[in-house]
């Protein structure tokens, strides 16, 4: 995840904490300290409550040994360097949080082929091998890569799994959708609750099922398969006051 900007303006507060984890890396999602361990927990792929914030560092070491700044890893054994890290703590903080088409950080989102042209503007009919109901797309977004309607998006109205497999929008394309269109989809729209980092926690799998980690889809950036992106913000995060 990449800072943004904050909702409602001004400047980033950074805290410095103390992480209990060794997974922490430059993007993570901090949690708030758990019974009995020595500091903040990292977030998991679907889980994102009581939130404190975004590292936004390496982490800085506080051993004279080894120097200020050094690149730090959580350990008990004394002597070694206490893992505290940059946080960002703005409660509107938007993050910009790159889609990657599986669980795998920097896979590309599938594209999806048209194989039946829509005269109306309505209806993207894909090859069978992408399922749109599997996870199920309706209600997310639909975006054209190639063709007449490229950088056109929709919101999706319905999905189906006929003999293929489709998605259907409520305002039509302005243009016919071709056979040979590209299109691009995934299962948020602004204001969708929930969504399901990657393995390392820096990206969203954007083939997953509409559920996961509480953070809200503020808005997107819609390019290609490896460069689209997803503005979020965390919902339950603890300086709002609104945890569960």
């Amino acid at each position: 995840m990449q800072h943004h900007y904050n909702l409602y303006g001004g400047s980033n507060v950074i805290k410095r904490y103390k992480v209990a984890s060794g997974a922490i890396v430059e993007g993570t999602a901090v949690l708030r300290a758990a019974s009995d361990t020595a500091g903040l927990a990292v977030s998991t792929t679907t889980s994102l409550a009581d939130a404190m914030g975004v590292v936004v560092d390496r982490g800085a070491n506080t051993t004279v040994a080894t120097g200020s700044g050094s690149a730090i890893t959580y350990s008990t054994t004394q002597g070694d360097a206490e893992a505290v890290f940059g946080v960002i703590i703005n409660p509107d903080a938007i993050w910009r949080i790159l889609m990657t088409g599986g669980a795998t950080e920097n896979t590309a989102v599938p594209t999806r082929t048209v194989i039946t042209a829509s005269s109306s503007g309505l209806i993207v009919e894909t090859v069978t091998s992408f399922d749109w109901t599997s996870p199920d797309l309706r209600l997310g977004t639909v975006w054209c890569t190639s063709g007449a309607n490229v950088g056109l998006s929709r919101r999706i109205a319905s999905t189906g799994t006929d003999t293929s497999g489709s998605c259907s929008v409520i305002m039509p394309f302005t243009n016919d959708i071709a056979v040979g269109d590209t299109f691009l989809a995934v299962g948020q729209f602004p204001g969708t609750a929930t969504m399901t980092l990657s393995t390392l926690l820096t990206q969203m799998d954007a083939t997953a099922a509409i559920t996961g980690g509480a953070m809200v889809c503020v808005d997107f950036e819609l390019n290609g398969a490896s460069d689209s992106y997803v503005h979020g913000m965390l919902s339950d995060q603890v300086f709002k006051g609104a945890t569960t």
